[in-house]
Order: structure tokens, then sequence, then C-alpha cells
């Protein structure tokens, strides 16, 4: 409600008019009453590597529609991706709604671009020889509200060294399974289904939610945005470096801080460390 108060009252102050929030005191005393009544936000529990996990283990070997969903999955994850940026809402338009094409997504073995053919398997951009697998995944990002570079961001990933947990190879089996040529410049959604649908984001959160659930956590905490979360704490966790967290996410600002959660794996060796560098300070 107050993103669209704020939207409303923007567009009355770039047509030169009177702020109509300015001077409401009964306006935001029922915003005030409607927060309470709805009571506390819930903060949502980022998406750990056990529910990616659990994950991969029911979706690996089942319907091409769920092969799709983990790769939709691990690309959101390791790329730190919001939802947005990658799938559609219902109701978007697939000609001109906001989501990852296949003009987007570029794959790589050993710095050689790669096109996949159904025909022939994945073939050099270049030269038309064939190649292995990918051993890279490049996502050309567009501008979005959380782009603070003003234009298109690139990001890639290496292989993970898990072959059930990495996006390089999700994203190359999605590709190869497919009934129509991917990864060739053509500006098709990357994320379709079989019949060629479009993958939607309610297909993706009712995965992690089940995926929360058999962690033991409840799953109105967890939804599509857990994904973005657990990628910037995973990438925080492995890194301890908050400006790489907001780099890879591409946040403005301290906005990142409110998406990482610690790791255990980091903090079960803070006291001692507080411990050892604790005396002697000086003033």
């Amino acid at each position: 409600m107050k993103t669209k108060w704020m939207a409303i009252r923007h567009e009355c102050i770039v047509r030169g008019l009177a702020d109509p929030l300015k001077h409401r005191p009964r306006l935001w005393r029922a915003y005030g009453a409607l927060k309470r009544w709805d009571g506390p936000l819930e903060r949502r529990f980022p998406a750990t590597v056990r529910m990616l996990r659990w994950l991969s283990s029911r979706l690996s070997d089942a319907s091409w529609a769920d092969h799709v969903v983990l790769a939709a999955v691990l690309v959101l994850w390791f790329f730190i991706m919001r939802v947005g940026e990658a799938l559609l809402n219902v109701g978007d338009d697939p000609e001109t709604g906001d989501c990852l094409r296949d003009s987007n997504v570029e794959f790589f073995f050993q710095g050689a671009s790669l096109h996949h053919r159904r025909d022939r398997g994945w073939v050099t951009a270049a030269s038309g020889t064939s190649s292995p697998r990918p051993d890279q995944l490049t996502l050309h990002l567009l501008k979005t509200k959380t782009e603070q570079y003003g234009g298109e961001t690139i990001r890639s990933h290496g292989l993970s060294g898990d072959e059930d947990i990495c996006p390089v190879l999700a994203a190359a089996r999605l590709v190869e399974h497919r009934e129509f040529d991917g990864g060739t410049g053509e500006d098709g959604i990357f994320f379709r289904c079989e019949s060629g649908r479009p993958l939607r984001r309610e297909d993706v959160e009712r995965w992690i939610k089940l995926a929360a659930r058999a962690e033991g956590l409840p799953d109105r905490r967890a939804n599509t945005h857990s994904c973005r979360m657990g990628g910037a704490s995973a990438l925080y966790a492995a890194t301890r470096s908050m400006e790489i967290v907001r780099r890879w996410g591409r946040w403005r600002g301290h906005a990142a801080d409110l998406y990482v959660h610690e790791g255990f794996g980091n903090v079960r060796f803070d006291a001692g460390l507080m411990l050892n560098a604790g005396d002697g300070f000086l003033a």
C-alpha cells in the first residue's frame, strides 16, 4: 500500500502538483492501524544448501517441467537474482514481460562461446566444431531497480564441483533436452516448459515451500525471494565480505544487509577470535 502511495506522490510532484500525502495525519494513522492489525512482519528464510539438495533429489529424474524448476532455482540462488529478472508473473505478457531470455544466456567451454544444436550437440560458435559440455555460464542481466551501474551487468559462474547442485550443468541439461534450439541468440524465454509455456513464479515457489517444510521450517516464511537471500548468505559465509555480496547482488547502499543471514560455520569461531584479539587495546 505504501509503495502505491509513494508512486502517486512521485507522479504528482513530477507534474508540478501538490504533495497529496502532506498534511494528511488521518491517512497515516489509518496506515499505522492496518500495520498493527496485520501483526509484525516475519523475515523470510534463506534457501539453504540442504534445501537445494532436497530439491535436486526430487527433481533430477522427474518430468521435464521439474527439470526446468530445478534449473531456475539453481540459477536464482547462485546468481543472487531477483525472481522478476528470471521468471514471469501471472498475467505478464510473454512477448514484453521482464524475464531471462535466450539472448541473455551464453555458454562457454575454456573461453570459447558455445551453441547447442539438436542434431549435433554442443558446438563452438566461431567454427562450428564439436565441443564438450560448457564449463561456464554467463548471464547478461538488463537494467533493473537494483542495478547500480546504470545498464547491463554481466555475471558468470564456472562449475560448482557438485554435479547435483551446479547452475552451469543444470542450465546446460535444460538446453540439451529442449525440443527447440537454445543458446543461439533467439529472443525466446529461457525457462520454458516442454509445451513452450513459460515457467511462472508460482511454479518455483511451490517447490521452495516444500523444501522448507522438509527442513522443518514453516513454509509461510519461504518463497522465491529465499533463493536470493540464500545465495547472498552463502556468498557472505564464503567470503565474509559484504562488498562482494553487494556487487554480485547489484545492491545499492546497505540494502544487502537485510538479506544476509550468518552461517554457523563462520560464527562458531568468532568467540575464540574475539577472546584472543580483545586484549591490549590502544587508546
